[in-house]
């Protein structure tokens, strides 16, 4: 699909199972993730569309920012001595044993 400046994208899903799901699109030079969790009653919890990007280890994250984990949850890169470590995927949010020395879960 050709797209010039944005478009509103849907999927319908059938034959699902309660977990997490996460979706990845790609073009050229861009790419975004979107993670949500289908609940056993049916309904679907995403997260706001672009209100926080997935985390990606690597990123020079600065305190306060905040990220969406792989389990679906948002969380905040904590202030110094502790915000180096944000970048680091052994400390990444929500998936390591790590994770609370960097990150706090909001």
């Amino acid at each position: 699909m050709k797209v010039e400046g944005t478009k509103a994208v849907s999927l319908q899903l059938s034959g699902m199972v309660a977990g997490q799901y996460k979706v990845d699109v790609k073009s050229d030079g861009l790419s975004q993730t979107a993670v949500f969790t289908a609940k056993e009653e049916g309904t679907v919890n995403p997260p706001e569309p672009g209100k926080y990007p997935p985390y990606a280890a690597g990123t020079a994250y600065a305190a306060g920012d905040k990220v969406t984990g792989a389990d679906g949850n948002t969380y905040e890169c904590k202030p110094w001595p502790f915000t180096g470590w944000c970048a680091n995927a052994s400390y990444a949010p929500g998936e390591t044993p790590f994770w609370t020395d960097a990150w706090d879960k909001i």
